[in-house]
């Protein structure tokens, strides 16, 4: 077996590569607790609601939230949320494309499914909403038609 290295040593099991997974936790991604403010454009059965929200937590595969309104689960959502990093000192924006899997008095997780990275525009939270705004604009048909879909973990 081979094993991969981790800063100056081997990783000795899976739970540590893994992140360094409590026994009997069965999540394959480590998760990060991280409160940032979101606003999210949600589409379900070709409703479109537009809100802001917190996250709780966040991984490689998936994200929960505290969202301003209930959205059900399977639910098509995009979220927006500023980026604690920077490149070449300027700002940067994370997108979310994903549904939710489950919304309960925890707040609403979402399988991630694609995500972009991207420099903010402007100067402040006005150019960041202006630009997504235009971003919306821009796959809002394409998020209404994955909204009318099938549920995205079912097997069709």
């Amino acid at each position: 077996m081979v094993r991969a290295e981790y800063p100056g040593r081997a990783l000795r099991s899976a739970a540590e590569w893994h992140g360094g997974a409590a026994a009997g936790e069965r999540r394959r991604s480590r998760r990060y607790q991280l409160a940032l403010d979101l606003r999210y454009m949600a589409v379900c059965q070709a409703v479109v609601r537009i809100g802001t929200g917190v996250t709780l937590d966040i991984s490689g595969k998936s994200i929960r939230f505290w969202p301003d309104a209930d959205l059900a689960p399977g639910t098509r959502v995009e979220l927006s949320l500023g980026w604690p990093a920077t490149h070449a000192g300027e700002p940067l924006r994370l997108l979310l494309y994903g549904s939710v899997l489950r919304s309960d008095a925890r707040g609403a997780a979402a399988l991630i499914e694609r995500y972009s990275l991207l420099p903010q525009a402007g100067d402040g939270a006005s150019g960041v909403a202006g630009e997504w705004d235009r971003i919306m604009q821009r796959y809002r048909g394409k998020l209404l038609k994955l909204g009318r879909g099938v549920n995205p973990r079912s097997k069709a």
